[in-house]
C-alpha cells in the first residue's frame, strides 16, 4: 500500500499583494484559490485557478492572478512523497520506502478590503 505525503511549505512565504487598481475600486473581500503543481525538487511549476472553489470573476481577475503568480513562484516546499507501507503483525503500518513525487496542492487566498492578504498556508 502507498500513501501520498503532501508537500510542506518552507518559510518564509511571500504573500501576494492586493492589486492597487482593485484596492482603489473599493472591492469587498475577494477569495481566490489556485492549484499548484510542485515538482520533486519542491518548486512550483504550475499555477492554475482552482476548480475546487467558485472561480473569482470581475474586471480585476487578471490582476489577482498575476499577484498570486508573482508571490507563489518564489515559494519552496519539501516535496510531496509517496510512502510505501507494509502491515505489521500488530496491524500498524511500517514505512518501507519513500519516493519524492510531483504533487498538487490547492491554496486559498483572502484579499481583505483593508489590503491585507491571508492564506491558510501561512497560519501557525
Amino acid at each position: 500500500m502507498s500513501v501520498l505525503v503532501v508537500p510542506k511549505p518552507i518559510p518564509p512565504l511571500v504573500m501576494p499583494e492586493y492589486p492597487s487598481s482593485a484596492l482603489a475600486a473599493h472591492l469587498l473581500d475577494v477569495q481566490f484559490a489556485v492549484t499548484l503543481v510542485i515538482d520533486k525538487e519542491g518548486r512550483v511549476i504550475t499555477i492554475e485557478p482552482s476548480l475546487a472553489r467558485l472561480p473569482y470573476t470581475n474586471a480585476f481577475r487578471e490582476e489577482f492572478v498575476t499577484a498570486i503568480e508573482q508571490a507563489v513562484k518564489t515559494w519552496r516546499f519539501e516535496p510531496g512523497k509517496l510512502a510505501h507501507l507494509e502491515p505489521q503483525p500488530d496491524g500498524r503500518p511500517l514505512v518501507t520506502g519513500l519516493e519524492d513525487v510531483d504533487s498538487k496542492l490547492t491554496i486559498a487566498f483572502n484579499f481583505a478590503r483593508s489590503g491585507k492578504v491571508l492564506s491558510e498556508i501561512n497560519k501557525p
